[in-house]
């Protein structure tokens, strides 16, 4: 089958929700983990700037298993008339035969 125009940007489409919606998540997260930083620093430094311009940096890390779950997500989707699947090339077995092995 070849990729069409079409059922590339829906693929795309599907990475890029799932992404901004998990990443939104990893930001509330990253938030909430910095402010608790920034509190223990008040606590402990008796100073406002504990973060300072790193305040950003735990939301970015979870970002990036965010955008992984995101892809994950879009590759095990189910879409209108096509669905993505991984063959796997292993010595002496036909994809055929693993097929109907792991289908059985």
């Amino acid at each position: 089958m070849d990729v069409t125009w079409k059922e590339a940007a829906l693929v795309w489409l599907s990475i890029l929700w799932r992404s901004l919606v998990f990443c939104f998540l990893a930001g509330i997260i990253g938030a909430l983990i910095s402010a608790a930083i920034r509190i223990i620093g008040i606590m402990v430094f008796d100073t406002h700037d504990v973060m300072g311009a790193y305040r950003l940096v735990p939301g970015l890390i979870l970002c990036v298993p965010a955008n992984i779950m995101a892809v994950k997500g879009a590759l095990k989707a189910d879409y209108s008339n096509f669905m993505i699947s991984f063959v796997s090339y292993n010595r002496g077995v036909s994809a055929q035969e693993e097929f109907i092995e792991n289908n059985a």
